[in-house]
Parts: C-alpha cells; sequence; structure tokens
C-alpha cells in the first residue's frame, strides 16, 4: 500500500467533551466481556478523529500464558482494540449492520503493552462505507507500540 506516513500522536492531548460512553459501546458492538476491549471512545472530530481507551487490570486470562514471568498483551489483541473502538465510533448511529475485518496493512508492532496500563488508541477514519477504512495507532505510557491499517466490510447482523 505504501500509504504516507501518519502519525496520530498530536490527538492523546486532545480534550473533548464528546465521549462515548462505556454503556454506548455495549449497545453499538456485539462484543461482551471476555472479549471486549473498549472501555469508552473521545470524538475529537466527528467523522473523522476518535481515542479509544481500555485500561488492561493484568486480571485477564490472557496475561496468564502470554507470558509466564513476563506478562505482555498480546499484538492480536491490541488490534482488537482498536477495531472495536472504531467499531463503536463508526457504527453509533448505522442500525442492522456489523463491521467484520476485511484486511489488515502495513500494522507494525514498536512496544510492550503491561498490566496495568491504560491503553490510548487514536485513530482516523479515512473512509466509511460498506467498504471502510481507518488508521489506527495504540499508545502506552506515551510509546507508540502499535499502528496499522484496518479495512472492514459492512454486513447484515442476520
Amino acid at each position: 500500500m505504501n500509504e504516507e506516513k501518519r502519525d496520530l500522536s498530536f490527538l492523546l492531548g486532545k480534550e473533548t467533551e464528546k465521549i462515548i460512553t462505556h454503556d454506548e459501546v455495549l449497545r453499538t458492538i456485539l462484543h461482551r466481556p471476555p472479549f471486549l476491549f473498549c472501555d469508552y471512545v473521545k470524538i475529537i472530530e466527528e467523522g473523522k478523529y476518535f481515542v479509544g481507551v481500555k485500561k488492561f487490570m493484568g486480571e485477564e486470562d490472557f496475561f496468564k500464558g502470554h507470558f509466564p514471568g513476563m506478562p505482555i498483551l498480546p499484538g492480536v489483541i491490541t488490534i482488537e482494540s482498536i477495531s472495536q473502538c472504531a467499531g463503536a465510533a463508526l457504527m453509533r448511529n448505522i442500525k442492522g449492520k456489523v463491521p467484520l475485518f476485511l484486511s489488515i496493512d502495513e500494522v507494525k508492532f514498536r512496544g510492550v503493552i503491561k498490566p496495568g496500563t491504560e491503553v490510548l488508541m487514536p485513530f482516523e477514519v479515512l473512509r466509511f462505507g460498506k467498504i471502510s477504512r481507518i488508521y489506527g495507532e495504540a499508545y502506552a505510557d506515551k510509546t507508540l507500540c502499535v499502528q496499522g491499517y484496518l479495512n472492514y466490510i459492512l454486513t447484515d447482523t442476520r
């Protein structure tokens, strides 16, 4: 793909009063514990820029096996977290559809996320429609840990 280099770190310090609350996340996406990885989403610029938030407490089962004695958040869970936050942001006004992964491009894992960390996930909506595309990042303690492009297809819920 070789798209232009993106950096969404400027979104981390943005304040907003517009929030997609945890209750709204639950009304919007189909995921449920123990596979719910989005606490809430800050709306920075409606339809364009958002910051998802998830605190990983360390009590989650995957930390027990990834890795014993040195627990870190699995990279696929980080990607899933970005995706769930994006789903909550994009689908809150759309009924009867669900976004499913179509592809994931140019993902880079640049750092580790440890138990007890609040992960901030800024993302930019590049295209929204039947085929949608976002660019997202994940930060732990202001350190870029994951970045990449996520592509979805909107399908009927039934």
